[in-house]
């Protein structure tokens, strides 16, 4: 099979195989709690007009718990203007971000180092990740899978430049900086370090520090997201004070929101990986078989540098998520696939031998076979884990209750999941008003109201516990509707 054909199969193989565990099911789990119902928040306000292009909002307020660039929302609410406002509209960017980083996986791997099943064992390593494949990146309404997707294009460009010195490549990698920064802004930097390092070490690539094109590649990004910032600024004045807050100094120099860890946070959820998927194991080996040929070993020590000193850069930190080391995932799945593929040209070179090669692919698929199906197992689920199970029934509920003119929801804490799902029966033409047990921050829901009595008559839901003994505690009701855990309580009197 000629180069191209191969190409375009090897695409198409890789968008089927990854496309399903990417999107079958992907609306069948209610909005996750944090960060994706605010994500959906933010997108719904952008979509119906209640919010400035440049100032995403929460509640018709701007977001001020929320200082990230807006690509991620602008992607949402285009999504919302093809789809509607619905959870699949919320999560479909982030699934089209990972389906295209597998495919330029592919892409990159074959067109320009000219190995061909690299790149598909690195889409397929990247989609059977647990990790990955949960909260905050693939099949969720969060930044990291777009942030991720501009990340490894990015890197990968800029190591084709420095070996071939393309400006093009040059080109790309700047652009694919602008829109990773425009997704998660200083996040996007955190492989420059690594990169300066191998300049500076790195005799052929030391010309590199001496093109403006390359300063340029690099400023002309940040320039556009310091006038992003500049701009908001304008239209949302205290904002600028903000972000250094939640951003560029106090997320690097003290824990936001309790989120800490050890020097050994990251290194130590990277040994689990193995427990979950055994092939990561292969990491220790495989790399060999791909230094074995000199002109391998500069994408090798490439990739090795930048996922070292991106490593650093996060344990220094002193606020650690795990989500923050997700665009090291394609970088050692990349490593993974590039082992495999040493191991086919040592067997084609030291065996000769055709059938020993398709020994080896049916090996690898045999190795594939249960984290695929396992992972298809995954996405077919339709409830949340324990984690989230009591905070995310509120999308399954909240439509059922179209019938009332006006309920209050009563929640224990802040939970934008239920936020977006209570706005939606608002665009029904329902008055949905939100009372809390533990009023949070003003920042974080802006006019925020603590629960009150509630007057004879007045309908509240109730889905979790806390809620509900604070309604058994001090008032007589009556269930006028429940689907558990859920219920509907009418009000007749205080106890």
């Amino acid at each position: 099979m000629s180069r191209q054909p191969r190409l375009l199969f090897l695409l198409l193989f890789t968008a089927i195989a990854c496309g399903y565990l990417l999107f079958y099911c992907l609306d069948a789990l209610p909005l996750r709690l944090w960060d994706e119902g605010r994500r959906a928040v933010n997108a719904l306000e952008m979509w119906s007009g209640e919010s400035h292009l440049l100032v995403p909002s929460f509640l018709g307020e701007p977001d001020h718990w929320g200082t990230k660039p807006p690509l991620l929302v602008w992607s949402q609410a285009l999504a919302m203007q093809v789809l509607g406002p619905t959870v699949l509209a919320v999560r479909l960017p982030a699934a089209l971000a990972t389906l295209m980083t597998c495919l330029f996986l592919v892409y990159f791997s074959a067109r320009h180092l000219k190995r061909h099943w690299a790149g598909v064992v690195a889409a397929l390593c990247l989609v059977t990740v647990p990790f990955y494949m949960n909260g905050h990146a693939a099949r969720s309404g969060d930044f990291d899978a777009l942030l991720v997707l501009w990340l490894t294009v990015g890197v990968l460009y800029l190591y084709l430049f420095l070996e071939e010195n393309s400006k093009r490549t040059l080109l790309l990698s700047a652009v694919a900086l602008t829109l990773a920064l425009w997704t998660k802004g200083v996040a996007a930097l955190f492989f420059l370090p690594g990169i300066f390092l191998l300049c500076l070490f790195v005799p052929s690539y030391r010309s590199a520090l001496t093109n403006w094109r390359v300063y340029a590649a690099v400023l002309l990004p940040m320039m556009s997201l310091v006038g992003y910032y500049l701009l908001r600024e304008i239209y949302d004045p205290g904002f600028l004070s903000l972000l250094w807050e939640n951003e560029l100094g106090g997320r690097f120099s003290q824990p936001l929101e309790g989120h800490r860890g050890g020097p050994m946070f990251y290194i130590g959820q990277l040994l689990l990986w193995p427990t979950e998927q055994p092939w990561w194991l292969c990491l220790i080996v495989v790399p060999l078989l791909y230094w074995r040929r000199a002109a391998d070993r500069p994408l090798l020590r490439y990739l090795l540098v930048l996922l070292v000193t991106h490593l650093i850069i996060l344990t220094l930190a002193s606020t650690k998520l795990l989500w923050y080391a997700m665009p090291q995932v394609p970088l050692y799945c990349l490593l993974l696939g590039l082992g495999f593929q040493g191991l086919l040209d040592w067997i084609a070179i030291e065996k000769r031998d055709v059938y020993t090669n398709w020994f080896a692919i049916a090996g690898l698929v045999l190795c594939l076979a249960w984290p695929y199906l396992n992972m298809a197992h995954r996405v077919a689920q339709t409830q949340h884990g324990p984690e989230y199970s009591s905070t995310t029934v509120y999308g399954g509920y909240l439509p059922t209750l179209d019938e009332l003119a006006t309920y209050t929801l009563l929640l224990p804490s802040y939970n934008p999941s239920a936020i977006f799902y209570a706005q939606l029966a608002q665009r029904r033409g329902i008055e949905v008003n939100i009372a809390y047990l533990d009023t949070p921050p003003v920042r974080v829901h802006p006019g925020a109201a603590a629960v009150a009595n509630f007057p004879k008559g007045t309908s509240v839901v109730v889905c979790e516990m806390d809620p509900w003994l604070h309604m058994d505690g001090n008032y007589r009701f009556s269930a006028s509707h429940e689907i558990s855990p859920c219920k509907c309580l009418k009000v007749e009197g205080t106890k």
